[in-house]
Protein backbone atom coordinates (compact mmCIF):
# COMPACT_ATOMS: atom_id res chain seq x y z
CA UNK A 1 0.00 0.00 0.00
CA UNK A 2 1.35 3.30 -1.18
CA UNK A 3 0.22 5.17 1.89
CA UNK A 4 0.64 3.07 4.84
CA UNK A 5 0.26 5.01 8.63
CA UNK A 6 0.28 8.33 7.05
CA UNK A 7 -1.40 10.78 8.00
CA UNK A 8 -3.23 13.56 5.43
CA UNK A 9 -4.79 17.41 5.25
CA UNK A 10 -7.38 17.48 2.53
CA UNK A 11 -9.04 20.60 1.76
CA UNK A 12 -12.02 20.35 -0.62
CA UNK A 13 -12.74 16.99 0.92
CA UNK A 14 -15.91 17.37 2.89
CA UNK A 15 -18.08 16.31 -0.34
CA UNK A 16 -18.78 13.46 -1.88
CA UNK A 17 -17.80 13.09 -5.52
CA UNK A 18 -15.10 15.70 -5.40
CA UNK A 19 -11.69 15.44 -6.24
CA UNK A 20 -10.86 16.27 -2.80
CA UNK A 21 -12.91 13.21 -1.04
CA UNK A 22 -11.89 10.65 -3.59
CA UNK A 23 -8.31 11.54 -2.78
CA UNK A 24 -9.33 10.76 0.87
CA UNK A 25 -11.07 8.16 -0.05
CA UNK A 26 -7.62 6.44 -2.68
CA UNK A 27 -5.35 7.71 0.74
CA UNK A 28 -7.33 4.80 3.18
CA UNK A 29 -7.75 2.40 0.58
CA UNK A 30 -3.87 2.71 0.38
CA UNK A 31 -3.21 2.45 4.17
CA UNK A 32 -3.31 5.57 5.04
CA UNK A 33 -3.46 6.11 9.55
CA UNK A 34 -5.63 9.12 9.89
CA UNK A 35 -7.25 11.53 7.02
CA UNK A 36 -8.18 15.18 8.14
CA UNK A 37 -11.34 16.29 6.14
CA UNK A 38 -12.18 20.28 5.62
CA UNK A 39 -14.40 22.33 3.11
CA UNK A 40 -17.87 23.63 2.52
CA UNK A 41 -21.11 22.84 1.29
CA UNK A 42 -21.64 19.49 2.55
CA UNK A 43 -24.92 18.68 5.37
CA UNK A 44 -23.32 16.97 8.66
CA UNK A 45 -24.86 13.86 7.82
CA UNK A 46 -23.16 13.86 4.76
CA UNK A 47 -19.94 14.61 6.17
CA UNK A 48 -20.30 11.98 8.55
CA UNK A 49 -21.18 9.47 6.18
CA UNK A 50 -18.21 10.32 4.50
CA UNK A 51 -16.43 9.35 7.79
CA UNK A 52 -17.45 6.64 8.04
CA UNK A 53 -16.78 4.94 4.80
CA UNK A 54 -13.35 6.32 5.30
CA UNK A 55 -12.86 4.63 8.43
CA UNK A 56 -14.55 1.09 7.03
CA UNK A 57 -11.39 1.23 5.22
CA UNK A 58 -9.40 1.32 7.79
CA UNK A 59 -8.34 4.61 8.35
CA UNK A 60 -9.04 7.27 11.42
CA UNK A 61 -10.79 10.46 9.58
CA UNK A 62 -12.18 13.71 11.47
CA UNK A 63 -13.74 17.10 9.85
CA UNK A 64 -12.85 20.36 10.99
CA UNK A 65 -14.53 23.66 10.49
CA UNK A 66 -12.29 26.21 8.15
CA UNK A 67 -13.32 29.20 5.78
CA UNK A 68 -9.89 29.00 4.05
CA UNK A 69 -10.83 33.56 3.30
CA UNK A 70 -9.72 33.86 6.97
CA UNK A 71 -6.13 33.53 7.72
CA UNK A 72 -6.92 32.46 11.27
CA UNK A 73 -9.15 29.85 10.41
CA UNK A 74 -6.27 27.85 8.64
CA UNK A 75 -3.67 28.47 11.39
CA UNK A 76 -6.39 26.86 13.83
CA UNK A 77 -6.68 24.24 11.31
CA UNK A 78 -3.71 22.84 11.21
CA UNK A 79 -3.18 23.23 14.98
CA UNK A 80 -6.25 21.25 15.30
CA UNK A 81 -4.94 18.65 13.12
CA UNK A 82 -1.98 18.31 14.40
CA UNK A 83 -3.61 18.20 18.05
CA UNK A 84 -5.91 15.47 16.88
CA UNK A 85 -2.93 12.42 15.13
CA UNK A 86 0.26 14.05 16.86
CA UNK A 87 2.13 14.72 13.28
CA UNK A 88 0.94 15.57 9.51
CA UNK A 89 2.64 13.95 6.47
CA UNK A 90 1.21 15.43 3.69
CA UNK A 91 -0.98 18.36 2.59
CA UNK A 92 -3.04 18.35 -0.24
CA UNK A 93 -4.53 21.94 -1.62
CA UNK A 94 -7.59 20.80 -3.48
CA UNK A 95 -10.26 23.27 -2.13
CA UNK A 96 -11.30 26.05 -5.21
CA UNK A 97 -13.53 28.30 -6.49
CA UNK A 98 -14.32 28.94 -10.01
CA UNK A 99 -16.92 31.64 -9.89
CA UNK A 100 -17.48 33.36 -13.62
CA UNK A 101 -16.09 36.66 -14.98
CA UNK A 102 -14.38 38.23 -17.63
CA UNK A 103 -12.14 40.64 -17.70
CA UNK A 104 -14.27 43.45 -17.80
CA UNK A 105 -16.70 41.86 -15.27
CA UNK A 106 -14.55 40.66 -12.78
CA UNK A 107 -15.45 42.69 -9.66
CA UNK A 108 -12.47 43.46 -6.98
CA UNK A 109 -14.27 41.48 -4.74
CA UNK A 110 -14.64 38.55 -6.94
CA UNK A 111 -11.09 38.84 -7.61
CA UNK A 112 -9.94 38.89 -4.35
CA UNK A 113 -12.11 35.99 -2.91
CA UNK A 114 -10.70 34.42 -5.98
CA UNK A 115 -6.79 35.34 -4.49
CA UNK A 116 -7.58 34.41 -0.95
CA UNK A 117 -8.96 30.89 -1.52
CA UNK A 118 -7.14 29.39 -4.65
CA UNK A 119 -3.93 31.41 -4.07
CA UNK A 120 -3.53 32.83 -0.18
CA UNK A 121 -5.03 29.82 1.50
CA UNK A 122 -2.89 27.10 0.02
CA UNK A 123 0.04 29.70 0.44
CA UNK A 124 -0.64 29.69 4.10
CA UNK A 125 -1.28 25.88 4.94
CA UNK A 126 2.06 25.27 2.88
CA UNK A 127 3.80 27.62 5.45
CA UNK A 128 1.64 26.08 8.28
CA UNK A 129 2.86 22.78 7.90
CA UNK A 130 6.47 23.41 6.26
CA UNK A 131 6.46 25.14 9.67
CA UNK A 132 5.91 21.88 11.29
CA UNK A 133 8.25 19.75 9.16
CA UNK A 134 11.02 22.10 9.71
CA UNK A 135 10.13 21.88 13.77
CA UNK A 136 10.02 18.47 13.93
CA UNK A 137 13.07 17.63 11.57
CA UNK A 138 10.80 15.59 9.16
CA UNK A 139 10.11 14.98 5.50
CA UNK A 140 7.01 15.93 3.71
CA UNK A 141 4.77 16.02 1.08
CA UNK A 142 2.55 18.97 -0.69
CA UNK A 143 0.32 18.01 -3.66
CA UNK A 144 -1.83 21.59 -4.95
CA UNK A 145 -4.55 20.47 -7.57
CA UNK A 146 -4.62 23.35 -9.83
CA UNK A 147 -5.82 23.67 -13.58
CA UNK A 148 -5.34 23.50 -16.88
CA UNK A 149 -6.02 26.74 -17.08
CA UNK A 150 -3.35 28.00 -15.23
CA UNK A 151 -1.69 27.88 -18.96
CA UNK A 152 -3.63 30.35 -20.01
CA UNK A 153 -7.35 29.89 -19.61
CA UNK A 154 -10.84 30.68 -20.84
CA UNK A 155 -12.19 34.30 -21.07
CA UNK A 156 -15.07 33.31 -19.23
CA UNK A 157 -12.96 32.37 -15.77
CA UNK A 158 -10.03 35.76 -15.91
CA UNK A 159 -9.70 35.39 -11.66
CA UNK A 160 -9.74 31.61 -11.41
CA UNK A 161 -6.89 30.94 -14.41
CA UNK A 162 -5.35 34.24 -12.63
CA UNK A 163 -5.22 32.78 -9.23
CA UNK A 164 -4.52 29.08 -10.32
CA UNK A 165 -1.47 30.40 -12.21
CA UNK A 166 0.16 32.05 -8.97
CA UNK A 167 -0.24 28.45 -7.06
CA UNK A 168 1.37 27.15 -10.18
CA UNK A 169 4.49 29.45 -9.66
CA UNK A 170 4.26 29.10 -5.73
CA UNK A 171 4.58 25.32 -6.58
CA UNK A 172 7.97 25.41 -7.96
CA UNK A 173 9.20 28.39 -5.89
CA UNK A 174 8.38 26.27 -2.28
CA UNK A 175 9.74 22.96 -3.82
CA UNK A 176 12.92 24.55 -5.05
CA UNK A 177 13.38 26.41 -1.59
CA UNK A 178 12.38 23.01 0.11
CA UNK A 179 14.06 20.44 -1.51
CA UNK A 180 17.00 20.47 0.88
CA UNK A 181 14.35 19.55 4.21
CA UNK A 182 13.00 16.48 2.04
CA UNK A 183 9.73 18.15 1.75
CA UNK A 184 8.59 17.63 -1.93
CA UNK A 185 5.70 20.06 -3.34
CA UNK A 186 4.52 19.12 -6.60
CA UNK A 187 0.99 19.66 -8.38
CA UNK A 188 -1.73 18.13 -10.67
CA UNK A 189 -2.83 20.20 -13.68
CA UNK A 190 -6.23 18.87 -14.68
CA UNK A 191 -8.77 19.08 -17.67
CA UNK A 192 -12.72 19.28 -17.90
CA UNK A 193 -13.70 16.93 -14.89
CA UNK A 194 -16.55 14.80 -13.92
CA UNK A 195 -17.45 16.02 -10.69
CA UNK A 196 -20.62 16.96 -8.68
CA UNK A 197 -19.97 20.79 -8.87
CA UNK A 198 -18.89 20.75 -12.58
CA UNK A 199 -22.64 19.58 -13.10
CA UNK A 200 -23.49 22.54 -11.02
CA UNK A 201 -21.49 24.87 -12.99
CA UNK A 202 -22.68 23.48 -16.22
CA UNK A 203 -26.41 24.22 -15.32
CA UNK A 204 -25.83 27.39 -13.44
CA UNK A 205 -23.44 29.21 -15.87
CA UNK A 206 -24.04 27.65 -19.08
CA UNK A 207 -27.98 26.85 -18.47
CA UNK A 208 -26.45 23.00 -19.95
CA UNK A 209 -29.25 20.67 -20.82
CA UNK A 210 -29.07 17.41 -17.91
CA UNK A 211 -27.64 15.22 -20.08
CA UNK A 212 -24.61 17.97 -20.70
CA UNK A 213 -22.30 15.60 -19.82
CA UNK A 214 -22.89 12.80 -22.43
CA UNK A 215 -22.96 15.71 -24.79
CA UNK A 216 -19.95 16.91 -23.90
CA UNK A 217 -18.06 13.24 -23.61
CA UNK A 218 -18.66 12.61 -27.49
CA UNK A 219 -16.82 15.92 -28.45
CA UNK A 220 -13.75 14.76 -26.03
CA UNK A 221 -10.66 13.12 -27.90
CA UNK A 222 -10.67 9.71 -25.75
CA UNK A 223 -14.62 9.71 -25.45
CA UNK A 224 -15.28 10.71 -21.71
CA UNK A 225 -14.58 13.66 -19.23
CA UNK A 226 -11.37 12.81 -16.12
CA UNK A 227 -12.78 11.10 -13.28
CA UNK A 228 -12.24 12.22 -10.01
CA UNK A 229 -10.90 8.56 -9.21
CA UNK A 230 -8.29 8.21 -12.00
CA UNK A 231 -6.74 11.26 -10.83
CA UNK A 232 -6.77 10.37 -7.21
CA UNK A 233 -4.30 7.67 -7.74
CA UNK A 234 -1.81 9.73 -9.48
CA UNK A 235 -2.28 12.29 -6.46
CA UNK A 236 -1.69 9.49 -3.76
CA UNK A 237 1.61 8.63 -5.44
CA UNK A 238 2.60 12.19 -5.36
CA UNK A 239 2.05 12.07 -1.71
CA UNK A 240 3.85 8.88 -1.07
CA UNK A 241 7.53 7.88 -0.44
CA UNK A 242 6.78 5.70 -3.72
CA UNK A 243 7.70 9.04 -5.84
CA UNK A 244 10.76 9.34 -4.40
CA UNK A 245 12.34 12.47 -4.95
CA UNK A 246 9.55 14.15 -7.69
CA UNK A 247 9.18 17.07 -6.60
CA UNK A 248 8.44 20.75 -8.47
CA UNK A 249 6.27 18.90 -10.88
CA UNK A 250 3.09 20.31 -12.25
CA UNK A 251 1.83 17.56 -14.19
CA UNK A 252 -0.72 18.28 -17.19
CA UNK A 253 -3.60 15.86 -16.63
CA UNK A 254 -5.69 16.23 -19.89
CA UNK A 255 -6.56 14.48 -23.09
CA UNK A 256 -5.26 17.88 -25.26
CA UNK A 257 -1.78 18.39 -25.39
CA UNK A 258 -1.08 22.39 -23.86
CA UNK A 259 1.14 24.17 -27.01
CA UNK A 260 -0.08 21.44 -29.63
CA UNK A 261 -2.24 22.41 -32.41
CA UNK A 262 -4.18 20.70 -35.44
Amino acid sequence: MMYKDKIALITGSRIKGTLGATIALRCATEGAKGIILTGQGASQKDTDELIKEIKKLGADAIYIQADLKKPEEITSLVKQAEKHFGRIDGLVNAAGITTRGTIEGTSVELWDEHIAINARAPFLLMQAVIRLWQQNKTAGSIVNIITMSAHGGQPFITAYCASKGALMTLTKNVAHSQRFNRIRVNAIMPGWMDTAGEDSIQKEFHKAPDNWLELAEARQPMGKLIKPAELAGLAVYLLSDDSGVITGSTIDYDQNVMGAYD
